[in-house]
C-alpha cells in the first residue's frame, strides 16, 4: 500500500517522538532509583529532612459526601445573617470538621470548593452577595 509523502513523515515524525520517549522514560526510572538510594543512604546516616521528601499536592477531592459541602455553606449562612466570605466560610468547615487550618495550600483549594458552592447558590437564587473593600460578602435571600 503506498502512502501519501505528507503521511510517511509525519508517521517518521510521531516514530521519532516515540522514540525519544521510550528514551527518556528509562533515564527518569535511572533518576528515580538513583534518588531512591541517596534517600535510603541519607536516612541510614541518621539524616531525615522533611524538606527533601516530596511534597504531595493538597486534594480535596473525597471530602465531602455528595452534597455536603453545599449543606454546610447554606448552614453557615444561615448561622451569620450579617454574611460570610467565602474564606470564613472555609475557616468555618475546617474547624467543625477538625482539620488543620494553618495548610495555605489546602485552605485555598478548600476556599475554591465553598466559593463555587456559592456560585451554585447564586445561581439558584439562594444566596447573593455584595461587593466590601476586604471582599464579597455572601447572604442567603
Amino acid at each position: 500500500m503506498e502512502h501519501d509523502p505528507r503521511i510517511h513523515a509525519l508517521l517518521r515524525r510521531r516514530s521519532e517522538i516515540a522514540g525519544e520517549v521510550l528514551h527518556l522514560d528509562s533515564q527518569v526510572e535511572k533518576l528515580r532509583a538513583d534518588l531512591k538510594h541517596l534517600d535510603a543512604a541519607l536516612k541510614v546516616m541518621g539524616y531525615i529532612n522533611e524538606d527533601a521528601l516530596p511534597v504531595r499536592k493538597s486534594c480535596t477531592s473525597g471530602l465531602f459526601h455528595r452534597k455536603e459541602l453545599g449543606r454546610l455553606v447554606v448552614g453557615h449562612l444561615r448561622d451569620n445573617p450579617d454574611g460570610l466570605q467565602a474564606r470564613d466560610i472555609a475557616l468555618l468547615i475546617s474547624r467543625d470538621k477538625g482539620w488543620e487550618s494553618d495548610d495555605n495550600r489546602f485552605q485555598k483549594a478548600l476556599k475554591d470548593k465553598v466559593s463555587r458552592a456559592l456560585s451554585k447558590l447564586k445561581a439558584s437564587d439562594r444566596a447573593d452577595y455584595e461587593n466590601a473593600q476586604s471582599g464579597c460578602i455572601w447572604r442567603l435571600l
